[in-house]
């Protein structure tokens, strides 16, 4: 690797900002499927210099934002469960209480 190659530095960046555009619709299976090639990206290497450092700073703002989503569809999810487990004591309830 040259000293100014940063093409696979680029390649993370890409990935990630495709797993926040995806993260950003909810598409979850694309996070993970994403995953993988933005790993492999980085796993090639990168030069130490002022550039890994921006590219490097783009993809952790894309890994927040990422997180941001991920923390707002899993509130959602557990709010969904409670609002089930709601109606299924309260159908429980009902049945019992017909059946007394």
């Amino acid at each position: 690797m040259s000293s100014t190659n940063h093409d696979a530095l680029r390649l993370a960046v890409a990935a990630s900002e495709r797993m926040l555009t995806a993260a950003s619709s909810g598409d979850w299976d694309a996070v993970a499927a994403l995953e993988p090639e933005r790993a492999q990206a980085l796993g090639l290497g990168h030069p130490a210099d002022a550039t890994s450092v921006e590219l490097l700073r783009r993809m952790l703002e894309c890994n927040r934002a990422i997180e941001g989503h991920a923390a707002t569809a899993r509130a959602e999810v557990a709010r969904k469960l409670g609002q089930s487990g709601q109606g299924y004591r309260g159908a429980s309830a009902y049945l019992a209480a017909a059946r007394s």
